[in-house]
């Protein structure tokens, strides 16, 4: 029957369009006059539109813009801004419309268990400074700090046991930037192991999408057990690589033997045209290498992970 169905808040005749393209309802800090509003396409005219719904009064529809190729879908990044991906193969991203840029992928180093380092992207050049909020457990969000402007890290010596998260916002004289991401750690004042890694972890590469370079980071953990023989534990070689999507090699970071803990390098692929890339970490004991390897025999561990890189 029809109470079985809820009747759509918007429809279009064909005479507009052919062919939705679904996307995203913006919750980004760099395009308030778009947040809460539903972005969308259509494939057949090339049509974005906003549609504007609060659940009571009527959807409104707004056109953004009409694309040179048609969009064939959307995507959001950690910060929650949005990007286009059209049939040319390109991916494209709106202009920041908000008066201070708002700082993007924070994220967190541990020093101890009562200290950690904050560090952001700074994307604005009017700021005068940045903000520095935190919320502990369930609590709300309190500013605890700022800094001045251009610099890009803070270091929190005050933790005590709990959940933390921090987020971070520029601002000057006239107006506050959005939020930042946010960044969490869970902390134990009795228990220090939690600043020892225990296992092998690749990380998702930050900026993404990137232009021309971003930053990936992984962990060698305190002790280790190969996937197939060696013992576990011991000395590990270590090596990076970057493939295209044919399966091309297009750089090789590293290949040398790693102790345990965090690590981060920066990638620059000035020389590289857009598109999707893969980063591809593998780890094997030291005395057997992964020069020549013709099998994963011995292998301790292997990840890969997907990033684009966006001109």
């Amino acid at each position: 029957t029809d109470t079985n169905y809820l009747p759509p808040i918007w429809e279009y005749s064909h005479s507009e369009g052919i062919s939705i393209t679904g996307g995203y309802v913006y919750r980004g800090p760099n395009l308030p006059e778009l947040f809460g509003k539903y972005i969308y396409a259509d494939f057949g005219s090339r049509n974005v539109w906003a549609l504007t719904y609060d659940g009571i009064n009527p959807a409104t529809n707004q056109l953004l813009l009409t694309a040179n190729r048609s969009i064939t879908s959307f995507g959001v990044d950690i910060n929650n801004e949005l990007y286009i991906v059209a049939y040319d193969g390109i991916i494209y991203r709106f202009t920041p419309t908000a008066s201070i840029v708002a700082p993007s992928n924070l994220r967190l180093i541990v020093n101890s268990p009562n200290s950690i380092t904050l560090n952001w992207n700074d994307n604005s050049n009017n700021e005068e400074g940045f903000k520095i909020e935190r919320k502990t457990g369930s609590q709300d969000f309190v500013l605890i700090n700022s800094v001045d402007a251009d610099v890009t890290s803070f270091t929190d010596n005050t933790l005590q046991e709990s959940e933390v998260y921090y987020r971070v916002y520029a601002f000057n004289s006239n107006s506050n930037s959005g939020y930042s991401n946010s960044a969490s750690i869970l902390t134990s004042a009795e228990d220090e192991s939690f600043i020892t890694p225990h296992e092998f972890r690749l990380n998702q590469n930050y900026p993404n999408p990137f232009n021309p370079s971003t930053i990936i980071s992984y962990t060698i953990p305190s002790s280790h057990e190969p996937l197939s023989g060696g013992a576990r534990g011991g000395s590990i070689k270590v090596q990076l690589k970057i493939y295209d999507t044919l399966g091309n090699e297009v750089a090789a970071l590293f290949n040398e033997e790693k102790t345990p803990g965090d690590y981060e390098l920066t990638w620059n692929a000035v020389n590289l045209p857009s598109g999707v890339y893969f980063y591809k970490m593998q780890v094997y004991p030291a005395k057997r290498g992964v020069e020549g390897s013709s099998s994963n025999a011995g292998m301790t561990y292997a990840e890969t992970k997907k990033m684009i890189l966006l001109r």
